[in-house]
């Protein structure tokens, strides 16, 4: 007991922790010895608070403000609880502001069905961060292992196949785009499949409808934030540190400044006005964001995959899926990389509903003689298909989506090995190398296959698309290789997933530059000197290249910093650069990306046809 207040311990206190309470009367002391341990007991109780993390001081502060007083309380609670709520991340604030549950309460429950692919989202978009991090600093993050077998200087453990897909970030976009392809066309397809035809053009119109919302106003929000930092100067320090030699082997498109806010601003416009041209096909990085190249691709590619399943929402099953095929098979002989993924992932969706992969699902389509959905005739109850579309009611929802149990039996052990097959194969594939696999051992042959329409741009695609299509299939078909994508982390990836998409590559540009300017300043400085690449500079483990080229910047070290430094430099800089970028897509997430959700269904819900 301490001068009238005696300890609770944590056991036995809702807080969680030791709190201080008032004693019963008849325990008190009295007179000038309670006045001394009253003032002893006010420093112990100091001590304690502020000699302990700051989730154990709000909790004691607020227990030891009850005991004073109700109004102290609520202080207390609005300094240390309410003013720091907007700016935690979403699993510190169970624990930091003593609420109920605890991080990552929200995704502790047992994930199924279609949830796994918001854990596949969630990984791919981890490594393309650190495919971004790491292809500015050392070029082995986009070659292979052994390119030049007389060479070590890429002959490093992360270059292996399968080791490297932890930052092959170009992979990870066929992953994005094929996953994108079978989410968007699930909800249509089993509509279809139940021959709930107004249903599926009622979930056809709605994505349609909010598809440009969805991806392109979180867009526009986060480079017009890169805009004003731009001219608040933020960037102008780290503009300096890259073009001086802070990024050893990509220096990648930089927001630049220009001299007032009204060229700027009329900069910025021009970009947004060219950004969601859908009718430009071509691939355009901009200097605010050079990340976000892929979303017109995705959105043009969604409008493909929508328009084909109404095309085809009439041709029997087996039609159906030649035709994809066919179409497939034709955007592949054009170049269209997004577009065969989305399509193949529709592919993979329908023939999981056809096996049941996730559960019970839609019975399957009767192939029999069905009234179509165009006026054929003048009577009044023939509904024409524009009609349908506005005014059909939204389907229930599918059991196959919710389903949290899922009652397809166990695979057998020869169904098993076959899955577990193709995803070693998918991920074999997906490693294919950025830069020379025609000289990597191990992909020299699959290069030589490689269409001509694909070897005039990215090569790599070609494989890596194939790569990405296997793996989600494999995932898809494989309860044991959903697991890893069911956990609490996996699903906090999946959910902050755009958001982290959209805030990485400020980050680096701007305080990653700083960041890493600091780090090497520690460890070594590095400076350039010119010389023509592919002529074997002993000693020089970056910048050898098979192929000679015109003469480029190589690094050179003044002070002493080997490879072991080099490491722990990348290291230490990632570590900082990882926790800000995830604090900060948090925040995104909440503030900017899920109220967009929410807007583009308000809008739709505004504007569409009440009967």
């Amino acid at each position: 007991m301490y001068g009238g207040y005696q300890r609770v311990p944590s056991g036995t206190s809702d807080c969680g922790t030791d709190v201080f309470l008032p004693s019963s009367p008849g325990r008190s002391s009295t007179g000038s010895e309670a006045s001394l341990n009253e003032k002893q007991s006010t420093a112990t109780t100091t001590a304690e608070l502020f000699g302990r993390s700051y989730a154990d001081v709000s909790v004691k502060l607020r227990a030891y403000a009850r005991s004073r007083g109700r109004w102290l309380y609520d202080v207390s609670r609005c300094v240390g609880g309410s003013a720091l709520a907007p700016i935690l991340p979403s699993f510190l604030r169970p624990r930091v502001l003593g609420e109920g549950g605890s991080a990552g309460s929200a995704t502790t429950h047992h994930v199924n069905g279609i949830a796994t692919l918001d854990g596949v989202r969630g990984y791919a978009c981890f490594f393309v961060f650190n495919f971004h991090f790491l292809f500015m600093y050392t070029l082995t993050s986009v070659r292979g292992f052994g390119v030049d077998p007389t060479n070590f200087s890429n002959r490093w453990i992360h270059q292996l196949p399968f080791i490297k897909l932890l930052y092959s970030g170009r992979s990870m976009v066929c992953v994005f785009f094929v996953l994108s392809g079978y989410v968007l066309s699930r909800k249509p397809l089993m509509a279809l499949r139940s021959q709930s035809y107004d249903s599926m053009l009622q979930a056809l119109s709605s994505s349609i409808f909010r598809r440009g919302i969805r991806l392109f106003l979180p867009t526009i929000f986060s480079t017009f934030l890169v805009m004003l930092a731009i001219q608040a100067g933020w960037f102008e320090w780290a503009t300096e540190i890259g073009n001086d030699g802070v990024t050893l082997a990509f220096l990648e498109h930089h927001p630049m400044t220009l001299e007032t806010w009204q060229d700027q601003m009329w900069d910025y416009l021009n970009f947004v006005r060219n950004y969601i041209d859908f009718t430009n096909w071509g691939e355009w990085y901009n200097l605010y964001d050079p990340h976000v190249w892929t979303i017109p691709l995705e959105y043009r590619a969604s409008m493909v995959l929508f328009l084909n399943l109404i095309c085809l929402s009439r041709a029997r099953t087996a039609w159906r899926l030649a035709l994809t095929v066919a179409f497939i098979i034709f955007c592949t002989r054009w170049g269209r990389f997004e577009v065969v993924l989305f399509l193949a992932g529709s592919l993979l969706a329908e023939l999981d509903l056809i096996t049941n992969t996730w559960g019970p699902a839609a019975p399957p389509v009767q192939h029999r003689r069905q009234p179509s959905l165009l006026p054929t005739s003048t009577n009044p109850t023939t509904p024409p298909l524009l009609t349908t579309i506005e005014t059909a009611a939204p389907p229930p929802p599918s059991p196959a989506v919710f389903c949290p149990h899922p009652t397809k039996p166990a695979h057998p052990l020869p169904l098993a090995f076959f899955h577990l097959t193709t995803f070693t194969a998918g991920l074999y594939l997906l490693s294919f190398p950025d830069e020379y696999g025609d000289y990597t051992p191990g992909y020299t042959y699959l290069s030589l296959h490689i269409p001509d329409i694909y070897r005039e741009s990215c090569p790599y695609r070609f494989w890596q698309s194939a790569g990405a299509i296997l793996t989600l299939h494999a995932i898809c078909n494989s309860r044991a290789l959903r697991r890893p994508f069911q956990t609490p982390v996996a699903q906090y990836l999946g959910k902050i997933s755009y958001a982290f998409y959209l805030v990485h590559g400020p980050v680096l540009h701007s305080l990653g530059f700083v960041v890493m300017r600091l780090v090497f300043g520690v460890a070594g400085r590095y400076g350039y000197e010119e010389v023509v690449v592919g002529q074997g500079v002993e000693g020089e483990d970056l910048f050898w290249d098979p192929v000679p080229r015109e003469p480029v910047l190589r690094v050179v070290e003044n002070g002493e910093m080997g490879n072991r430094r080099f490491v722990a430099c990348l290291a230490v800089g990632y570590v900082v650069l990882l926790a800000v970028s995830v604090w900060l897509a948090d925040l995104f997430w909440r503030m900017v990306d899920t109220p967009v959700v929410r807007l583009a269904r308000a809008v739709e819900n505004r504007v569409k046809r009440r009967d």
